[in-house]
C-alpha cells in the first residue's frame, strides 16, 4: 500500500506540475499578447537624451507681440507666421516718414523756384549793368563836352556802380 500511495502521490504531483506549467504557459501567452498590443510602442526612462536640431529664432525688428501662433517644440516651416506684432509704432513711424518726405519734396520745389528767381534776378542785373554801362559812356562823352551837368554824370556813375555791385 505504501507503494500505491507513493504512485498516487506521484501521479497527483505530476498532475499538479502539469497544471502549473499550463497556467504558466497561458500567463506567458497572455503577457506576450499584452506586450504586442499595449507595451511595444511605449518607452520609459528617467535619463533620456534625444539628439536633434534646435534653431533659435531672432527678430529683425523689435515690438510688442499681440499673438503667438506656435506652441513649444512645434516645427515651423518657411512662410509660417510664428508671431504677430503690434503695428501701432510702425504706423506712427510710417506717417512720420511720409511727413518728412512731403517736407523734403516741398523744400526741393521751393529751392527750384528760388533758383529760377535768382537766375531771373541775375539776368535782370546783367541787363541793368549793360544799360548803366552804355548810359555812363554817353554821360562821360556828354560831360566832357559840357552838354550835361556834373550832377547827371554823378547820378549815372552811381547807377553804374550800383548795377555792377548788384550783378556781382
Amino acid at each position: 500500500m505504501e507503494n500505491q500511495n507513493q504512485n498516487q502521490n506521484r501521479a497527483d504531483a505530476k498532475k499538479k506540475i502539469g497544471i502549473f506549467l499550463i497556467i504558466i504557459f497561458v500567463i506567458g501567452i497572455l503577457y506576450l499578447l499584452y506586450y504586442m498590443f499595449f507595451l511595444k510602442g511605449y518607452e520609459e526612462t528617467e535619463n533620456a537624451y534625444i539628439h536633434g536640431n534646435q534653431v533659435s529664432i531672432t527678430t529683425q525688428v523689435s515690438g510688442v507681440i499681440n499673438e503667438i501662433n506656435v506652441q513649444d517644440t512645434q516645427p515651423i516651416t518657411i512662410g509660417t507666421s510664428a508671431i504677430k506684432l503690434d503695428t501701432v509704432n510702425y504706423e506712427i513711424a510710417l506717417k512720420d516718414a511720409e511727413t518728412k518726405l512731403a517736407d523734403a519734396v516741398r523744400k526741393y520745389y521751393t529751392l527750384q523756384n528760388t533758383v529760377k528767381v535768382n537766375e531771373n534776378n541775375t539776368l535782370t542785373a546783367k541787363a541793368n549793368l549793360a544799360l548803366a554801362d552804355k548810359t555812363l559812356k554817353r554821360q562821360t562823352i556828354s560831360s566832357s563836352t559840357g552838354i550835361t551837368s556834373k550832377e547827371n554824370f554823378d547820378t549815372t556813375s552811381f547807377k553804374y556802380i550800383d548795377s555792377k555791385n548788384t550783378y556781382e
